[in-house]
């Protein structure tokens, strides 16, 4: 559909120490792209159905989890 989605990942973990948590950062769609994933069009029916899904917008996530 012409367009490309990037992401990145980083963690940082501690094997030798598991009490310790781990930290996660992601970063999807870095470049902020507006692609569309699916259109739809119908016009069979009692209705006209005209819909476009796009991927996701830019998104940033910070995940800190840890073992028990």
């Amino acid at each position: 559909f012409g367009y490309q989605q990037w992401d990145a990942s980083l963690s940082v973990d501690d094997k030798s120490r598991p009490w310790m948590p781990e930290l996660t950062l992601a970063l999807n769609n870095f470049l902020d792209e507006h692609g569309v994933v699916n259109h739809v069009y119908q016009s069979s029916g009692p209705a006209i159905y005209n819909g476009t899904t796009y991927i996701a917008p830019r998104e940033i996530t910070l995940r800190l989890s840890g073992r028990f």
